[in-house]
């Protein structure tokens, strides 16, 4: 049996990422809706009954860029970047819904499903993971069609994501 989250002993191995199959084609049809330009968003779901749900975010880099190249000096055909707004709104959203991050997932268009170092520097601080119980998935999009999908999760002892199993199971 999968460990939850916040069951999950820190420091040993990380455990196997299982998503709904009706999920998986949600985001994978945001990373497709979005490409050539990375998407971005969170899979949530509710604390008491386990009821999940995808959360499609704007990915502000462009606009970010746009303002200050100097700091954002990528565009969203190579980054995503969430805008501190909306990371507000889908922070009341949790509290008001009972709801927890089970994921963040983004797009890598024209590249493969791996873990960047620009996808690390954006999910740690201070050498601490931002949302460490939260798993990070990414899809690679190649002529605008998912071609794969790789999950991550924190490991305490290693400070780092690691690669993980994707497991698809069917909605309960």
């Amino acid at each position: 049996m999968l460990w939850l989250f916040r069951n999950r002993p820190q420091g040993l191995a990380v455990d196997a990422f299982e998503l709904p199959k009706n999920l998986l084609a949600e985001v994978s049809s945001h990373a497709e809706r979005e490409y050539p330009n990375e998407c971005c968003g969170m899979i949530l779901v509710e604390r008491d009954s386990g009821d999940w749900r995808v959360r499609a975010c704007e990915n502000a880099q462009d606009r970010y860029h746009a303002i200050d190249p100097n700091q954002f000096p990528r565009t969203s055909m190579n980054a995503y970047f969430f805008d501190s707004k909306e990371v507000v709104a889908i922070d009341r959203e949790l509290r008001e819904r009972g709801e927890k991050i089970y994921a963040i997932y983004h797009s890598h268009p024209d590249a493969d499903a791996y873990f960047s170092k620009e996808d690390s520097l954006r999910a740690v601080m201070d050498g601490e993971a931002i949302y460490p119980d939260a798993a990070q998935l990414v899809l690679g999009v190649e002529n605008g069609s998912v071609h794969e999908t790789a999950a991550f999760r924190w490991c305490e002892l290693g400070k780092s994501f690691e690669r993980v199993d994707v497991r698809l199971v069917h909605a309960g």
